[in-house]
């Protein structure tokens, strides 16, 4: 009987533990492909949104060979020449992948502190 009570405590820490794993390896991947066949672009910040507490997910858009991409990173809120906006309507260097262009970080310059997750800048 003790052993069925811990089968569900058993199949969520591998569950979590699995999610982990694989957050850190695409994290991990990403950044390597950055490394590896990296390119500077400008994009431009399009949106912020609210996620949770001080949690916000920032969009941005680069283009690349005349098509355009959306990436986003999460942050918290911060804002550009006094307001509280994520510098909505303001650009940033991007560097994206020549091989896979919808891979991508952007660089929030002195607001780079302020993102969660991706690392490249």
């Amino acid at each position: 009987m003790k052993l069925s009570s811990n089968k569900p405590k058993f199949v969520f820490i591998v569950i979590i533990t699995s999610l982990v794993i694989w957050g850190i390896m695409n994290n991990t991947n990403e950044y390597y492909e950055l490394n590896e066949n990296g390119k500077l672009t400008q994009g431009e910040v399009i949106d912020i949104n609210f996620i949770r507490e001080a949690k916000y997910q920032l969009i941005y858009e680069y283009t690349v060979n005349s098509k355009k991409y959306q990436s986003s990173v999460n942050t918290s809120l911060f804002g550009c020449d006094g307001r509280r906006d994520g510098c909505v309507g303001k650009k940033f260097t991007v560097i994206y992948s020549q091989k896979k262009p919808q891979i991508s970080d952007i660089d929030l310059k002195e607001f780079n502190s302020k993102k969660y997750g991706k690392i490249h800048f």
